[in-house]
């Protein structure tokens, strides 16, 4: 007896990652052409046809990758000739992939950085002296202002060692020991969406307190200083990209603690 069997479809995955490993599952259909010749059997037709599976893409660079899957086809047989009106196949496949075209990215615009040191507006001129009792003008209320470091300026890419020299943090510091009325300053960190949220966590961490370690090896008292892990809360943007550099790229904005920016707070009288 011979077999023959072709087949025409498409199918859809859903990814579990945009990363260099991504698992996935799929679901998908088309039409199957069978044709049996034997001593009793002489018979062809076209049926349509499902089928589910798991597998898993690996890329080694931006263009090219493998791709593994097994998967389920079962085929709907709008004949009676072969006695039976389904027919169910297991199918394992491996293959190689390529990405055509490119992806363009668009780079943030900068996020502005305040100075410590931005002197507060001078109070207005008192009025001029009568013979009453001169109105005493109050100081104007307190306000409070962030210092804003890109973490691209203080740590390698998934590190939570300082780069070296330091000049900003170097003026920080500098700031808070010529003026110790600066009691409470929050080091707050924030990562993208990378990675677990527990991972993201931990790292925040880690960075934050390198922060702080390096503004008291300045010689800013640590009691003055707290540092704090936001993880990926509170993004800047969102972004869709597929190539995992062109989305490491556009989240910049948000990697305020794993590729990052760190948040000092501060009083300003």
């Amino acid at each position: 007896m011979r077999y023959r069997q072709n087949m025409f479809g498409a199918d859809a995955l859903y990814m579990f990652s945009r990363n260099r490993f991504r698992p996935f599952i799929l679901l998908g259909g088309g039409a199957e052409f069978d044709k049996v010749n034997s001593p009793t059997l002489n018979t062809a037709h076209t049926s349509p046809y499902v089928n589910v599976g798991v597998g898993a893409q690996y890329s080694f660079n931006e263009k090219w990758g493998v791709q593994a899957d097994v998967r389920h086809t079962r085929a709907f047989l709008h004949s009676s000739d072969v006695g039976f009106d389904h027919a169910g196949t297991n199918i394992a496949t491996l293959g190689v992939t390529y990405a055509f075209g490119k992806t363009a990215t668009v780079a943030p615009a900068p996020m502005p950085i305040a100075r410590l040191d931005t002197p507060a507006p001078p109070p207005p001129p008192p009025p001029a002296a009568k013979e009453v009792t001169p109105v005493v003008t109050p100081p104007p209320a307190p306000r409070f202002e962030r210092y804003t470091l890109s973490s691209t300026e203080l740590f390698a890419f998934d590190r939570s060692e300082l780069h070296m020299p330091q000049p900003k943090l170097d003026e920080i510091a500098d700031v808070l020991n010529r003026k110790p009325e600066i009691t409470s300053i929050t080091i707050t960190g924030y990562t993208d969406r990378l990675g677990s949220e527990k991972y993201n966590m931990k790292l925040s961490q880690r960075r934050a307190d390198s922060v702080k370690a390096y503004l008291s090896d300045k010689g800013v008292d640590a009691g003055r200083l707290s540092a704090v892990a936001r993880g990926e809360s509170n993004p800047v943007v969102e972004c869709s990209d597929t190539r995992r550099s062109a989305l490491i790229a556009c989240l910049e904005p948000n990697r305020r603690v794993e590729v990052e920016e760190f948040v000092i707070e501060r009083r300003v009288p």
